[in-house]
Order: structure tokens, then C-alpha cells, then sequence
């Protein structure tokens, strides 16, 4: 929403800033002439890097942590699950520990699962701002910039999703799941 409005000011500025020209008395039937707004730029994914099918995501460095002596912010990464219907799905994995989230557009709220190994462990919901790093995976999943997680098992491409009551993680054959990209 943001940046169709940076663009339309934009527009609206070209616009604006074309009639101001010197005038020699002759009418400039160009600027006169409504001009055609420009069609919004593409936004860029919020992801920095990408490795394989995991997209890793900055976090800002806080003030206490530049003044120990961090210089770069660390890199969490995030896998994307794929979408059903409205909902959207990403994973986190720290060693033997993966926390899938999921939110629903416009993806205010989301679901955190917590697994360690294949052992479902806790659910929880939270809000979502721009600030939690699992707001930009699921944006950049929205406007697809991120391509889904698949595997291989017995020679059949999987994908994977957690069930409505957060208590499976679903591996299933990726070409009759329902998951899409």
C-alpha cells in the first residue's frame, strides 16, 4: 500500500514538475496531456540470502549489542512450506528443534509450532509486526519470491505442512497435498 502511494506521488510529481518549463507563449500540448503513471515497481524480497530452498533473514543490531562489539546482525533461516488456501507456512530449524509458523492474510496474527525432532511440544499465537523476522519470510511468500520446500522419499517428491491442530508434520506426495506455491 505504501509503496503504490510513494508511486502515485511520484507520478503526481512528474507530472507537476514537467508544466514548470520556460514558456515562450506557445502551448506544449506534452505537458498539457495527462501523463501515464508508471507501473509499480516490483518489491524486492526482504530476504539476504538464499541457500538451496532456505532464504536467511537480518535482524536489526540493537544499540547494547553494537556497543559489546556485534558488527553484523546475525542470519536466521527460514524455509517456506507453501499456502492452503489463505494460510501460508514457514519453518525454522535450530539443531533438533523446528518452529513452523503460520498466518493467514493479511497476516496480523500466527501460529508457532514448536517440534523437537518429530515430538510436537507447544503452540502458541502472537502478533506479527514488520519487526519479527517471520513477518518479512511470509511476505516475501505472499508475493512469491520464495520457492516451496520439497524432499524426496522412496523416490516420491514430498512436501510438508502442519496439520490444523499443530500436532503432525505432514510429509505427503507433493503432487496431490493441496499444498501450493
Amino acid at each position: 500500500m505504501k509503496t503504490t502511494l510513494k508511486m502515485m506521488l511520484v507520478a503526481c510529481a512528474m507530472v507537476l514538475v514537467s508544466g514548470c518549463g520556460e514558456s515562450n507563449g506557445a502551448s506544449n500540448s506534452a505537458a498539457a496531456a495527462p501523463a501515464a503513471p508508471a507501473a509499480p515497481a516490483a518489491p524486492k524480497p526482504r530476504y539476504s540470502i538464499k541457500d538451496g530452498l532456505e532464504y536467511g533473514y537480518e535482524q536489526g543490531i540493537s544499540e547494547a549489542d553494537r556497543q559489546k562489539g556485534q558488527a553484523a546482525a546475525p542470519i536466521t533461516m527460514i524455509s517456506y512450506l507453501g499456502r492452503r488456501g489463505d494460510s501460508y507456512q514457514v519453518m525454522v530449524k535450530s539443531g533438533n528443534v523446528r518452529t513452523v509458523a503460520e498466518c493467514t492474510k493479511p497476516c496480523e496474527f500466527a501460529k508457532m509450532y514448536v517440534f523437537i525432532g518429530d515430538r510436537f511440544t507447544s503452540k502458541e499465537n502472537m502478533r506479527i509486526g514488520p519487526e519479527v523476522l517471520v513477518s518479512a519470510a511470509f511476505s516475501d511468500a505472499m508475493q512469491g519470491h520464495l520457492e516451496q520446500l520439497t524432499g524426496q522419499q522412496k523416490g516420491v517428491a514430498t512436501t510438508f505442512w502442519v496439520d490444523g491442530d499443530g500436532k503432525r508434520l505432514i510429509v505427503a506426495d507433493a503432487s496431490t497435498s493441496g499444498v501450493t506455491r
